[in-house]
């Protein structure tokens, strides 16, 4: 059906294309001559003085032919695709549309971090040496005592002593042969008991509990694993590029003034300013139904049965 309707209309437009063709302008000398004849070089009629060059005029209209030829089959080529007759279809400017997505990202990657795990001491009590064990060289003395012992201190003797004889007795020397006794005298003196000698002394060490801090566990390195950290982003992604696109609209051929209040209740319960219920599309209307089109990524321009379906209206 669609194809046969291209092909009447390019004849409708070939056919009122020949009579274009039958009129050209043909230069005189010095006026212009109206030639009715097409594709033949005749001389103009008095009162030209110059032959008309119909030729160039036939070329000239040929060439606007082919031109207006190619425009209306471009015209033509452009209409929507897989029209149904009854229908209205107008082109409409649809949005870019964009879509919020959520995204995990790495905000910190996972690293090595090196720890130093310091010294451990306790507190502990010992003896402590303050002076060291030592040995002295002591002389012991010699002993001695007292004891007492006889000394002679006259050996005694024997000799003739002159004495006298008895009395009454003449006097005469008498010789007496005596015998004198040793005599001894106690005398007390020291005596060694035991000889002096030197013997060694061991003096002790000497000691003193103090209180200290004792090394329980040398300082050493560790790594700690720190894991990447993320984080859940929002960002606004495009799905799709704006475009122009054929719609199938409402048209003053299929349009009913029920269909339009309807569509103007709810733009208005939507939030917008609309104008009266007349059946009619105002300037406040048309403001209100392009803003809600652009809100929600519909095609700007004509009442589109989409945007109708959106609103929640059913079709006329």
């Amino acid at each position: 059906m669609i194809a046969r309707n291209l092909r009447i209309v390019s004849l409708v437009l070939v056919i009122c294309a020949v009579p274009a063709l039958s009129g050209c302008s043909a230069k005189c000398w010095g006026r212009t001559k109206t030639a009715t004849t097409v594709g033949y070089t005749t001389p103009c009629k008095t009162p030209c003085s110059t032959p008309c060059n119909l030729e160039s005029s036939t070329t000239t209209s040929t060439q606007r032919t082919t031109t207006s030829s190619t425009a209306s089959l471009t015209a033509l080529s452009d209409l929507p695709p897989n029209a149904v007759p009854g229908e209205c279809y107008a082109k409409a400017f649809v949005p870019a549309k964009f879509e919020t997505v959520t995204e995990r990202v790495c905000v910190r990657e996972a690293a090595e971090r090196v720890e130093i795990v310091p010294a451990q001491y306790e507190w502990v009590e010992e003896k402590v040496v303050m002076k060291d064990a030592t040995t002295l060289l002591e002389e012991v003395p010699a002993q001695f005592e007292w004891r007492e012992h006889q000394v002679e201190v006259d050996r005694g003797s024997t000799g003739w002593v002159l004495t006298k004889g008895c009395p009454g007795q003449p006097a005469r020397d008498v010789f007496c042969l005596l015998t004198n006794p040793p005599a001894t005298k106690t005398v007390r003196t020291q005596c060694l008991v035991k000889a002096a000698s030197v013997r060694e002394v061991s003096i002790p060490a000497q000691y003193e509990t103090v209180r200290r801090e004792k090394l329980v566990s040398a300082p050493t390195t560790r790594k700690v694993c720190i894991p990447a950290e993320f984080e859940t982003i929002e960002k606004t992604v495009k799905v799709a590029d704006a475009k122009i696109e054929w719609q199938k609209v409402i048209c003053e051929i299929n349009t009913k003034a029920d269909t339009v209040n309807a569509v103007k209740v709810a733009l208005l319960a939507e939030g917008y300013e609309t104008g009266p219920l007349n059946g009619e599309l105002e300037e406040t209307d048309r403001v209100a139904l392009q803003d809600y089109q652009e809100k929600n990524g519909l095609g700007i321009g004509e009442l589109s049965y989409e945007t109708m379906e959106k609103l929640g209206i059913s079709e006329p």
